[in-house]
């Protein structure tokens, strides 16, 4: 069994995170930036959802940096076997997706936090450290307050979702869509207008 660390007990112990994105050069410069951050250890780093959960189990992370949009196991349903499993691990999703359907079924699925891809790195330092606290984060400039449900807000504590946040329920917000996949179209593309 890894022993686990109080970061409030010893600031030495650096967090433990690993980053789960889809493209090779985005995951690589992200591992690189979070490993210049004196508190970050980037303990790995996977393409996809079923290699994250493998990696979950085995290397013990703190937070789990994931996408929403993966072949396989997208970030949504691995997040929730990631929280089933190993409910003191933190995930924070890293998306372009604005989508508050796809933003509520992130919560439902037990995100910590939901950081837009736009984000500075400032603002994403600030987020990983805050979910890390223990407090939820949502980048500022989502369309619209995410309405956290029940369970969310039980576990943020009193003062960290708005009253209207807290009155919602699952059952209040929209289904959201399954992330879609682009397939190229394999039909020769037609000439529009003159060459």
């Amino acid at each position: 069994m890894t022993m686990r660390y109080d970061r409030g007990k010893d600031p030495r112990v650096k967090s433990r995170v690993l980053i789960v994105e889809s493209h090779p050069l985005l995951r690589r410069h992200l591992c690189n930036l979070i490993r210049a951050v004196s508190d970050f250890d980037v303990i790995g780093d996977c393409p996809d959802g079923r290699q994250a959960l493998r990696l979950a189990t085995t290397q013990a992370p703190d937070l789990v940096v994931l996408d929403l949009f993966m072949a396989g196991l997208n970030g949504i349903e691995a997040t929730a076997q990631i929280k089933q499993s190993l409910p003191q691990v933190r995930v924070a999703v890293l998306t372009c997706d604005k989508t508050p359907e796809y933003v509520q079924a992130a919560l439902r699925a037990g995100v910590d936090g939901y950081v837009l891809k736009d984000a500075s790195f400032g603002e994403l330092v600030t987020a990983l450290r805050s979910i890390l606290a223990g407090k939820k984060f949502f980048s500022p400039s989502l369309p619209s307050p995410p309405i956290v449900p029940d369970a969310v807000c039980a576990e943020a504590g009193p003062g960290n979702a708005n009253e209207a946040s807290a009155r919602s329920s699952p059952r209040d917000t929209p289904t959201a869509p399954r992330p879609r996949f682009w397939t190229p179209d394999p039909r020769p593309t037609r000439n529009i207008g003159p060459a």
